[in-house]
This record gives C-alpha cells, structure tokens and sequence, in this order.
C-alpha cells in the first residue's frame, strides 16, 4: 500500500521544529498509531518530504529511529514499511524483558552506588517533567533510560546489548500504550489516565524497591512492574484496532 498524498492535502502535516526530524519522527509517530498510516504502508521518502515540508535528510534520520522503535521495517533497495503491532509481538517482547532485567536486577542491587540511585530518580523526575508538559518524546524516553540504567548498573556489557536490541523497539508500545489511554485516541485526556500518572508511581515504587537492596524482592517487583505494563499496552492494542477498524470501514 502507498502512502496518497491527495486524499490528504500536505498543509496540515508540515513540521517546523527543530533538530528538523525529531518533529517529523513525531509526526509520523502519530499517524502510524492514529492509523492513518495503517501497516504496510509505503514509506517513501520523496513523498513524505513533500507532505511534511522538508527535504529528504530528516525524513530518512527519522525513518531510521522509527525502525529502531519498532514503527517500521526498512528493507534494502525496497523502502521503508509500516510495521503491524500484533499481541504477538507485545508478548515476545516483553518475555524477553522479564527475563532479562529480572535477571540484571539480581546481579545490580547488590552493587548499586549512591550515583546509581540519584540516575534512578533522575529519569524519575523526568516522567513528571514529561507529564507535566505532556511531552511525548520525553515521557517514552524516560522510561527507557529509567529501565536501561538498570541493565547498565549490573556491569555486564553483553548484557546491556541483549537487552538494546530488545529495548530499543519497545518505543512503540510505549506511546501506543500513552496515545490509547482510557480506549480514545490521543487527546489532553490521556495526560490525566491511569496510565500516565500511574507509570510515574510504578517507576517510583520500583526504585524504592532497588534502594532497599534486596535482590529477590527487587527481581519480583520488576516482574510485576513489566507484567502491569503487558496487560497495559495489549488493552491499548486492542482499542487501537477497533479504531483502526473503524477508520477501514
């Protein structure tokens, strides 16, 4: 399926932020989840240019940190697709994620430093940021760091690239989890959902947890944590397809 700019009219999707294709990275975010780049889609980069008022570069660097995010597949000499989001998907993914930072977190509380922790509540302090902005980029964002820095503290390097190459595509179901809030497509009312704040206190209990330096404990609030996070987004995924639905029909 290719993208049909005259269905459309290009004025309404120009971008004009700056650095140039972290705005059309959100952009195109956004209409992947709202659907209206369905999956499949042909992401072609003259298109896309045309219809976002830029030149080719930013659409090409955003493309990539869209397919680092689990938006879209980039297939050489062919282009860019939109990736379908599938239960499948959200539960592979966070199996691997359980079995991974279950697995950091019992190796990184028995050596976690004061300057571990202050990181820990400084991705913390940058969900609230993000919620009290209602910043999209930054509330994702921070939780990836926040879970990252997890990871990174057992101080095992081929374990930190495991988990990236999983952590990395879990963009996607982050803000489709934020963008689905209460079953309605994005809107001011998701900054007040459950899901919004509730991820803030969920961080935060989890870091209290880490504080303490109980490695069992730690390991089965982090099991929690991911398994309240699953059931999160596979209820977001399920409104976003009676939306998709509708948007078909």
């Amino acid at each position: 399926m290719a993208l049909d700019l005259g269905q459309r009219g290009a004025l309404r999707y120009r971008v004009e932020q700056a650095p140039l294709w972290q705005g059309v990275a959100t952009r195109l975010r956004l209409l992947i989840l709202s659907g209206e780049l369905c999956a499949g889609t042909h992401l072609v980069e003259s298109d896309l240019a045309e219809m976002l008022g830029v030149s080719r570069g930013p659409v090409r660097q955003a493309l990539s940190q869209l397919e680092q995010e689990g938006f879209v597949e980039i297939i050489p000499r062919q282009g860019a697709y939109v990736l379908e989001i599938t239960t499948e998907t959200v539960r592979e993914k966070y199996e691997l994620r359980r079995l991974l930072e279950e697995y950091a977190v019992r190796r990184a509380v028995d050596c976690l430093s004061a300057v571990d922790i202050a990181k820990f509540e400084l991705h913390c302090e940058e969900i609230e940021r993000a919620l009290s902005t209602q910043d999209l980029e930054l509330f994702y964002g921070a939780q990836y760091r926040f879970h990252r820095a997890i990871v990174a503290a057992a101080q095992m390097p081929s374990l930190l690239r495991l988990w990236e190459l999983v952590g990395m595509s879990v963009g996607s179901l982050m803000v489709l989890n934020l963008y689905y809030a209460g079953g309605e497509p994005y809107g001011d009312h998701v900054w007040q959902s459950q899901t919004a704040t509730g991820s803030l206190t969920g961080h935060r209990d989890l870091l209290d947890v880490l504080a303490e330096g109980d490695a069992e404990r730690a390991a089965c609030a982090m099991h929690q944590h991911l398994q309240a996070g699953e059931s999160a987004v596979l209820t977001a995924l399920a409104s976003a397809r009676r939306h998709w639905d509708v948007q078909d029909a």
